[in-house]
């Protein structure tokens, strides 16, 4: 929103202050999470390949990579950007930000679609890790602002909220998998014996291909002009 926000207006420095505010708190709060997600990511990602590793080993290493957080911390996070969004939206409100005509709100939207768009096209080129992260999150804040602006700039085609729903939960999950890699990595042989651990990578990045490749067939149904065409 206050992206959206930025966009189009250009008297609005506050916007800035704000939106590094919530992305540091944002990187906060995604790290609480991972260590909530990563046990789960495992459990499912074994699910579906139960002789991958014995379910003994398993259970250890869910314990391992799990993160036990004091409820109280992340209650404190979530009261912090409550605040903050009230506090936020009252000085907008006196700077006059709101209200932003249509043909404004409607062009920074395309401009999300165009980020997205090139989002996708430097994933599926260098096929980086981080280049499938930014992707991600440049595909969940058209998602977003794709909903916000539904009524005011109807999109077409008409279901591509839902596309984009399908689409940003696709690379969620890829980027679960990336992050349980990641956490793979550093592991010892008293945490997991080292053949588990090849063995649980290979599978893990197996899985991840084809989300990326389910991800790259949803994307070309959203951004059916490449970013250097008409766009």
């Amino acid at each position: 929103m206050l992206r959206l926000l930025a966009q189009c207006r250009d008297d609005t420095p506050i916007l800035e202050e704000e939106r590094h505010w919530y992305r540091d708190t944002g990187r906060l709060l995604q790290h609480l999470r991972d260590g909530d997600v990563l046990p789960q990511t495992l459990a499912h990602l074994l699910e579906g390949h139960p002789d991958t590793i014995p379910e003994k080993a398993s259970h250890k290493l869910e314990g391992v990579l799990g993160v036990e957080h004091e409820a109280k911390e992340v209650d404190r996070l979530l009261r912090q950007v409550d605040k903050r969004i009230v506090q936020g939206l009252k000085r907008l409100e006196r700077r006059q930000v709101l209200p932003i005509p249509k043909k404004r709100l409607c062009a920074a939207l395309r401009a999300t679609y165009l980020r997205a768009a090139l989002a996708m096209e430097r994933a599926l080129t260098s096929g980086h890790d981080d280049a499938y992260h930014e992707w991600r999150k440049r595909a969940k804040e058209l998602w977003y602002q794709a909903q916000l602006l539904e009524r005011l700039c109807p999109p077409e085609p008409a279901d591509l909220v839902s596309r984009l729903d399908a689409l940003q939960n696709g690379l969620g999950d890829a980027q679960d998998l990336t992050v349980l890699l990641h956490a793979l990595e550093p592991l010892k042989g008293k945490d997991v014996k080292p053949a588990h651990r090849k063995a649980l990578v290979a599978l893990a990045e197996e899985e991840r291909r084809k989300l990326w490749d389910t991800c790259e067939a949803r994307g070309q149904e959203v951004f059916p002009v490449t970013p250097f065409g008409r766009l």
